[in-house]
This record gives structure tokens, sequence and C-alpha cells, in this order.
């Protein structure tokens, strides 16, 4: 079974009369519209108001600020075009999340899958949950080139400790997304932070893990996210192996996950099912 999805922010509605000029050709246009924005954070469960200069925000936005709540995903609750502040007293809003999805899902286990690559890349989920690296943020990778089959991560590649952790967050399905592009694996993995997690697949066998979390070796994230990986691969086997061959690519999201960051809040935009 399949969904079309063609979902679209309130800022790509097509405005009032009521609307002011300014604001009615820049929601046509996306471009940037002045506003002191209230942004809720669930993470912190309270609103703080910002001033948003770059973007033009909507109700429900998901967007990231400087501060104290630097880091920390928000969505928009109010927006006010109408205002007079001392720029001092405000911090600014400085990243808005791209949440507008078109193009076909897939129903997987617990997860929608798309083979289009521009469906819901890495990069556009990645926005849902992490602020744009800094520009002077630079990091070094290095790599040990060791492969083994999925299935030999325990006891070959990591201690029972660390695998059953990695079921652990698998159960809890923290893994909120992960995407497969020929022989590179990228994954989002939610806990106490959210982990970005990279490493290769190569004719059924894994290896060159790399983690944010930053620990040595593999850790849970590298483990839940294999563990992923093997089971959507055996889903896209049974259910869509045409769709994979045809593009060589998969990302896949989970279904809580795309409602709350991709769904809701959405005014406008339109869902088409299918079991062809």
């Amino acid at each position: 079974m399949r969904i079309g999805f063609d979902l679209l922010g309130e800022s790509e509605k097509a405005v009032s009369a009521e609307d002011t000029a300014t604001a009615a050709e820049s929601s046509k246009t996306d471009e940037p519209v002045r506003s002191v924005v209230s942004v809720f954070f669930p993470a912190r469960g309270f609103s703080c108001s910002y001033y948003n200069d770059c973007f033009c925000l909507s109700r429900g936005d998901l967007v990231f600020v400087e501060g104290k709540l630097e880091g920390l995903v928000g969505r928009v609750e109010e927006v006010n075009r109408s205002f007079k502040i001392r720029l001092s007293d405000y911090k600014k809003v400085i990243a808005k999340a791209d949440t507008h999805v078109n193009g076909e899902l897939f129903f997987g286990k617990d997860s929608f899958i798309a083979f289009d690559r521009s469906v819901i890349p890495y990069e556009k989920v990645r926005s849902w949950f992490l602020p744009p690296v800094a520009e002077e943020e630079e990091y070094v990778r290095g790599t040990d080139d060791v492969f083994f089959p999925t299935e030999a991560l325990f006891p070959s590649a990591v201690s029972k400790e660390i695998f059953e952790r990695g079921i652990e967050c698998c159960n809890k399905r923290s893994v909120a997304y992960l995407c497969l592009d020929r022989n590179r694996v990228r994954a989002l993995v939610l806990g106490r932070n959210v982990y970005e997690v990279e490493f290769e697949y190569r004719a059924g066998e894994i290896g060159n893990f790399n983690c944010s979390c930053w620990n040595s070796g593999i850790c849970k994230h590298d483990v839940a996210a294999a563990v992923v990986l093997e089971e959507a691969l055996k889903t896209i086997e049974e259910q869509y192996s045409e769709e994979y061959k045809n593009s060589g690519y998969f990302a896949a999201v989970d279904r809580v996950v795309f409602d709350d960051r991709a769904v809701r809040g959405k005014e406008r935009g339109k869902i088409t099912v299918s079991d062809k």
C-alpha cells in the first residue's frame, strides 16, 4: 500500500483579504516577513517570544532560536506582524525546518518508506530535529574499513550490554529516520539528544560506523540503526523489491515522527491512498 502526500504549510496557503499587502505578497513568495513570534518548546514545556526577520513564519512551523534555548526545536504558536520592540530585548529565530513533503510514501511496519530521493531526504528530516551546522565547525573522521554481517554485531563487534541497549532503542522506536543510498546509510536516533549515525552497507555487510554521541567504537545508536536497516530491507524485499531495484535508494521515517513533524499544524495539502 502507498500514500501520495502533498503537505503544505500555512505560509504556502492563499492569503485572505484581511491580510496586509506585505504579508500577502510574502506568503506567496515565502520571502521573509518581520514578526514577533511565540514559540513553544516541548522539551521545556513553556513558550518564549522571539524576533524574526529571516523567514516567513506561520503557526505550526518548527524553528530554532538563539539564546539559552539554542539547539532545541520549537513550534510557532502565534505570529504578530504589527509590533514595535527594542531589538536588544529579544533573541532571534535562526532557522526554520523544512516540513513540506511531496511524493509517494509506502507502508512499512512502523514507518513510511520513500524510494524517491526528493520526498524525505536526510537533510530535510534532519531539519525537523537539529539546527544547521555552524559554518565554523570542522569535523574529522576516520574509518577502520572492517565489515561484518548485521547478525554478527554481537558478539563479533559489540558487547552484550551495548547490543541489548541498542535493541532497547529499537523497541522504544528511537530510530526516527534511516536512509540507504547505494552504500551509504544515515540515521537519526532519538535519546537524551538527537544522534546522527552514519555507516556503510556493502553486499549484506556493515561497517565504518560513526555516531555523533562521540563514543569510541560501535555504540547503542549504531546498533539500533543497523537493526532497523536489516528489518527495513526485509520488508522491502518482501513488498517493494521492484521500487528499490529501480532507485537503489530508500528512506524510512517513523510514522509517529512523520505525523508530529510533517503533518501536525498543516492546514492545507492532500493525502492520496492507493493499494496499487
